[in-house]
């Protein structure tokens, strides 16, 4: 029996070969019968020609993260390093299937820096501009995190195909076909 992790293997392995998700699923599929995992792992892994067309926001989602992490870093905050750090591995290691968790976190940070710069500006007159250029950043790794967890990897269709069994009997089966763009 082949567990999960050796299925995200094989897959990962054989999209850097340049083999399609189609062809990948219906071997696996002959070979373990696990349909529903198959499925999921194929969906969470993006195959290179996605990661070439999309790619460059994917970098420049990396990037935002990392000046997030080193800007943590300097202002010693350890909740932030954890929360940049995680969705820095998630991007750079391109889980799609984590990229809503890039979301979250760049809509948390959002939502903390408007309140931040409200209850500041409600205290003293303040400068809002570098509050309105972190908002901004938060606001884009929230929009490229779903963005990119769409276009990275686009869900697979269902289709329900008739065959017969070795007795004669007529039976559904679902076929997931996948496109690799």
């Amino acid at each position: 029996m082949i567990n999960e992790s050796q299925i995200r293997a094989y897959a990962t392995q054989k999209i850097k070969e340049g083999i399609s998700k189609q062809e990948i699923y219906n071997y696996v599929v002959d070979q373990c019968k696990e349909s529903k995992t198959i499925v999921s792992v194929l969906q969470a892994t993006p195959s290179i020609a996605a990661r070439k067309k999309w790619g460059w926001l994917n970098i420049i989602l990396a990037v935002i993260l990392g000046t997030g992490a080193i800007l943590s870093f300097l202002s010693f905050s350890i909740g932030g390093i954890l929360w940049t750090g995680f969705g820095l591995a998630v991007v750079l290691s391109y889980r799609v299937n984590l990229y809503v968790w890039v979301s979250i976190i760049g809509a948390c940070g959002f939502i903390g820096v408007i309140a931040v710069m409200v209850v500041a500006m409600n205290q003293h007159p303040i400068n809002p501009v570098p509050f309105i250029i972190a908002a901004s950043f938060a606001g884009l790794v929230t929009f490229l995190g779903f963005f990119l967890s769409a276009r990275l990897s686009p869900a697979c269709e269902e289709e329900k195909v008739m065959y017969k069994t070795s007795d004669g009997k007529k039976r559904l089966k679902v076929v997931h076909k996948f496109r690799d763009i």
